[in-house]
């Protein structure tokens, strides 16, 4: 089975190929086209010349360029309306970048899933932090004093951002529900 690369590879080179195609037959269009101007301008003089030899060849030689040219433009509308892959290609195409896509988002599923629970663990860590911060700022403020007078210039809770904070947030998001169900679901097949 091919990548996402590979496939975005194959096509890109298709496109690139058949771009170069449509760019030949254009030049090849602009080429013909030069040509019947410079066939033109030997028109005007074998005209003005009154060389009736002259004019008959480039009437000839205007008129094969002209059919030239018609013909070239008909290829190129071909080209241009013709399907670079087939529709049976285009299916087997379609049906791989989803197969490579669900695998992909499967994974990053899972990752995201790890990570939201190695949070977790480190949110849970935080506030056993902040807990105990506080009830050993609260033994220092009161309980520790003989005379069991809480010590007022000194705080007895602990205010700073804690992970479990952050977590928090995280968890009101609209995607943290999708995200573990996805990560654990892919962990059950």
């Amino acid at each position: 089975m091919k990548t996402l690369n590979q496939i975005e590879e194959l096509l890109n080179d298709k496109l690139d190929e058949n771009k170069q195609i449509i760019d030949a037959k254009k030049n090849n269009i602009m080429r013909t086209e030069q040509c019947i101007k410079a066939i033109n301008d030997d028109l005007v003089k074998a005209q003005e010349n009154e060389d009736f030899k002259a004019y008959d060849e480039a009437k000839k030689a205007l008129w094969t360029e002209e059919n030239t040219k018609d013909l070239q433009i008909k290829q190129l509308e071909k080209m241009q309306q013709t399907k670079i892959i087939s529709p049976e290609e285009a299916k087997e195409l379609h049906k791989e970048v989803l197969t490579l896509a669900n695998a992909a988002r499967k994974m990053q599923f899972r990752r995201a899933s790890e990570l939201l629970q190695e949070l977790k663990e480190i949110s849970d860590q935080s506030l056993e932090l902040k807990e105990l911060t506080n009830e050993l700022l609260k033994l220092i403020k009161y309980d520790l004093r003989s005379d069991f007078a809480p010590v007022y210039s000194i705080s007895d809770e602990y205010k700073p951002d804690m992970v479990y904070g952050l977590y928090g947030q995280i968890k009101d998001t609209p995607m943290f529900e999708p995200t573990m169900k996805e990560g654990l679901d892919d962990d059950r097949t």
